[in-house]
């Protein structure tokens, strides 16, 4: 299935507006006092958008979905949306850093991304993490940057003569390549 960035963007806002998606967001208050003083998910996503809100308080915010969102409840799929979205601009980033490793890829790098980020949310341990949104995003460009190099080194038993033919070479494989040389490997 062929998708873009901004599609899934945009399907995730556009879910936001279904009356249903209304009931879990007053379910998710309903269980959460921190969520509980929006009167919606745009009040809420402004508010962690906003650049001059206080961070602890954002920080308490997004504990308060994560934790949903890591429960089988009814609300899970309302607070991972919600997580989603927060931390969207950030997602973005992150992507825009991974692009390099995946040239050609970009369906795969956003599948990925995606991937990676509800993995995260899924096993985060909040009472080993202090700053939330940091850490998952953090998380998830460390677990796909290590798993693509993984890929895409070359085994050590491989000539490097070898590996120059097997595929077009990125940044990181020339970076390799130069040092081997240079270290006579």
């Amino acid at each position: 299935m062929s998708f873009s960035w901004h599609e899934v963007h945009a399907h995730l806002l556009k879910s936001t507006t279904r009356a249903g998606f209304h009931d879990r967001f007053v379910e998710l208050g309903r269980s959460n006092k921190s969520i509980r003083k929006f009167r919606d998910s745009n009040a809420l996503l402004n508010y962690l958008h906003a650049l001059n809100e206080d961070q602890k308080a954002k920080n308490g915010v997004l504990r308060g979905l994560v934790t949903n969102a890591q429960n089988s409840f009814d609300t899970a799929e309302a607070a991972k949306t919600l997580v989603t979205l927060a931390l969207w601009p950030g997602l973005a980033r992150v992507r825009w850093r991974l692009r390099p490793l995946f040239a050609h890829d970009l369906e795969v790098l956003n599948a990925e991304v995606i991937s990676q980020f509800m993995d995260q949310i899924a096993k985060l341990d909040l009472s080993r993490v202090n700053a939330v949104a940091a850490t998952i995003l953090r998380n998830v460009e460390r677990d796909i940057r290590r798993r693509r190099l993984q890929e895409t080194l070359p085994v050590a038993d491989t000539p490097i003569e070898a590996m120059e033919l097997a595929a077009p070479p990125t940044d990181v494989e020339n970076v390799l390549t130069r040092l081997r040389r240079q270290i006579g490997a």
